[in-house]
């Protein structure tokens, strides 16, 4: 009766609310404005080149196949920081109290569940009972399943250096002064799927300026190229992994991915870092996922298996893949015996490149076992990993504590405890040359509006891991100690506060810091959602570190402090259901010790239209910017054909514009293309070396076909 008279009183305001949430384009564009936040934020803390198609992939997997909001399954929501940990709990309790969730319009009658995290969800979910266990008949494997093939090329417009003609003389002479291959890049993905419980597929791709047949290169050179090396696509990747078996929780042959605890002691691939979304600090350990992106350094090759019983979980895993290295030296034979590097680009296009394709392996066996006592966890985990030729970096200052040698293992113990509005977590982790790590945190939400997190981290220079990606302000979880702040307040109706502080500092010597250093990284955010078509916000970031000084009549470096500041201003507005407006402007300011003081500005305007009974769709930039150079660079995220990404960082002064459309054939086909173009209006060259274009303009061309069957 309880249950019914909530849901009588609510049911003519939910009727409405369903029915806006489930038909309007706000639910889509709520999860693609997080993406967008969450990868910004990666760009501007790491490498603009890094790949985050696997993190797309995962958000995208979702929205295509929901998942049931009253199973287990929405433990994923919560690895992929889409709700939080107290969110998921407050939903655990309200099907305890009132059982399985019906429809859209309970939502808002769960604590904690805000207008945002529903738009966010609702349509990455689904509604009722979840489906009983089941037997799998062969027949089913086909009649029920869902199928996808995604066909993708890629280049620039314009000739770069490194493609242009030259004469096989020179070439020999000069032998990593011209690419191999052509300039598309080409990837190629096949997926197989039965109601998520078996899933499967492989991906191919062929970065630009790798050669597909090798025989069309000289046969001047191929005596420098390495036999390693074969024609084809240069990557290649295949996966099977099923869930939900019984006693069998997760199993993966092929290529996959795993993470446990926090990531200190085990985890593969890559990691949010400091999310826009602080109520998420804590990792989540969704343990194995396949893996189907194209990055060729951050996945495990081989197989991991979850069995589990009531709490108790133990999961056992096994990798072994070749690598690139850069060799230093080899035995009679020819086999590298000592490498001083291991390559993780995965770009394979000029005969250097080439001669450091899977030059020696490296193999990885442990274990993960975990007990979830419902509101404690405890984990433990043990791995070792062996190369097939000995680590050994050119020593220097800052590189006496790194791994060096061919066999190393780690070992660690992860646990949190959930006590009502507080939850405790974190992990220690131990590599057998004795170095140490430690990481602790705990997340508190007083109301259901105000979210607090704090999180201590200590990584000894000592500790040593080649499969690790916890929470850190530099790559690496080694050599830094920290302690971050952060705070999620619902200051007002549709008025949200999003800041942390973070300090940190660095105890030993860093190949950009030659003596011990500290710093510190401020961030705050203001959304406002003006009405349902419109919403703004302010975000203010501002990061203090030390760098080596650039003067040159030194004998040697010291350290001088830089500050970048940062100020956006974004607001989105629907002008009608079809078309979606987005501005933005931008500006960095970079300054040092020494005197320097560089700007950077950036502002677009954005036209989205996406007509909902139309076949076709098409997104629209035009941007100016003016940076001064690489340190006041701004980030901008572009909207893509699906699975894909592009993230410019803007130096120099001009415009950029692009145009993204795709059209639906079929029912089952669909065709993308995008085009956009760069110039520049005070240069007359862009970039250098191989990727230097004689010209003031960029052009780059996007072309995809989806099948889904």
């Amino acid at each position: 009766m309880k249950r019914l008279l909530l849901i009588t009183v609510f049911i003519a305001i939910s009727l409405a609310a369903s029915a806006q949430i489930e038909n309007d384009s706000l639910s889509t564009e709520k999860l693609n404005e997080l993406i967008i936040n969450r990868i910004e934020l990666l760009s501007e803390d790491g490498d603009s080149e890094t790949d985050y198609t696997e993190l797309i992939d995962n958000y995208v997997f979702l929205s295509e196949n929901p998942i049931n909001i009253n199973s287990d399954d929405v433990s994923y929501l919560l690895d992929l920081q889409l709700i939080t940990i107290f969110q998921q709990e407050q939903l655990k309790a309200y099907r305890r109290n009132f059982g399985d969730i019906l429809f859209a319009g309970e939502l808002p009658m769960i604590e904690g569940f805000d207008d945002e995290t529903i738009a966010i969800i609702t349509p990455i979910v689904q509604f009722g009972a979840p489906a009983q266990n089941y037997r799998i008949k062969p027949a089913d494997l086909i009649k029920r399943s869902s199928n996808k093939l995604v066909i993708r090329t890629e280049q620039v417009g314009e000739q770069r250096s490194g493609y242009a003609d030259i004469d096989d003389a020179d070439w020999f002479d000069s032998p990593n002064s011209h690419y191999v291959g052509s300039q598309q890049r080409v990837f190629v993905r096949y997926s197989y799927n039965y109601r998520n419980k078996i899933r499967a597929g492989f991906t191919l791709e062929k970065d630009a300026g790798e050669a597909f047949l090798m025989s069309r290169l000289p046969d001047t050179l191929k005596p420098l190229v390495s036999s390693r090396y074969r024609s084809g696509f240069d990557f290649s990747s295949i996966h099977l992994y099923a869930t939900d078996l019984g006693f069998v929780k997760e199993f993966v042959v092929g290529d996959y991915q795993l993470s446990v605890g926090q990531g200190l002691t085990m985890s593969s691939g890559m990691s949010f870092g400091k999310s826009s979304s602080t109520s998420s600090l804590m990792k989540v350990d969704k343990t194995i996922k396949p893996s189907t992106g194209a990055s060729e350094a951050y996945h495990l090759r081989g197989t991991a298996v979850t069995l589990g019983h009531k709490g108790l979980r133990g999961t056992f895993f096994y990798s072994k893949r070749a690598i690139d290295a850069s060799v230093s030296s080899v035995d009679e034979d020819g086999n590298p015996t000592s490498i001083s590097s291991i390559r993780s680009t995965g770009l394979h296009r000029t005969i250097n490149e080439i001669n450091g394709y899977h030059v020696t392996d490296k193999s990885l066996i442990g274990t993960h076992i975990a007990y979830n006592g419902g509101r404690f966890k405890l984990g433990y985990t043990l791995h070792h990993t062996k190369l097939g030729a000995e680590l050994q970096p050119t020593p220097n200052n800052y590189n006496q504590f790194t791994f060096r040698g061919s066999e190393i293992t780690n070992q660690g113990m992860d646990a949190s405890y959930f006590l009502g509005k507080i939850v405790l977590f974190g992990e220690a982790a131990m590599s057998d040359n004795g170095g140490k790590a430690i990481l602790c945190g705990s997340m508190l939400q007083p109301t259901s509006y105000i979210n607090l997190s704090l999180l201590y981290r200590n990584y000894s220079a000592e500790y040593q891991n080649l499969y690790c990606t916890a929470f850190a302000e530099n790559s690496g979880n080694s050599n830094e100690k920290g302690i971050y702040i952060g705070l999620n307040a619902s200051l007002a109706p549709n008025w949200q506060l999003t800041s942390y502080a973070d300090f940190f500092k660095s105890p030993w010597l860093r190949s950009s810091t030659y003596a011990p250093s500290f710093g510190h990284d401020y961030y705050l955010q203001v959304n406002h959602n003006i009405s349902r078509n419109a919403s703004f916000y302010i975000r203010l970031r501002s990061k203090d570190k030390l760098t080596n000084s650039s003067d040159d009549n030194v004998y040697q470096a010291y350290l001088i402090h830089y500050v970048k500041n940062s100020v956006r201003f974004q607001i989105d507005y629907s002008i009608s259901s079809e078309i979606t407006l987005k501005n933005r402007a931008e500006y960095v300011n970079y300054r040092t010790d020494e005197g320097t003081n560089s700007n950077g500005f950036v502002m677009y305007q954005d036209v989205n239209y996406r007509p909902a009974d139309k076949h076709f769709n098409f997104s629209f930039r035009y941007c100016i910017f003016n940076v001064d150079d690489y340190q006041s660079r701004v980030y901008t995220y572009e909207n893509d054909v699906l699975y894909s990404f592009t993230v410019p960082g803007f130096s120099n002064k001009g415009t950029r514009m692009y145009l993204l459309a795709n059209y639906d054939v079929t029912d089952g086909l669909s065709i993308a293309g995008r085009v956009g173009t760069t110039i520049y209006s005070n240069t007359d060259e862009i970039s250098s070396g191989l990727e230097l274009i004689d010209g003031n303009h960029r052009t780059d061309l996007k072309l995809q076909l989806i099948w889904s069957f």
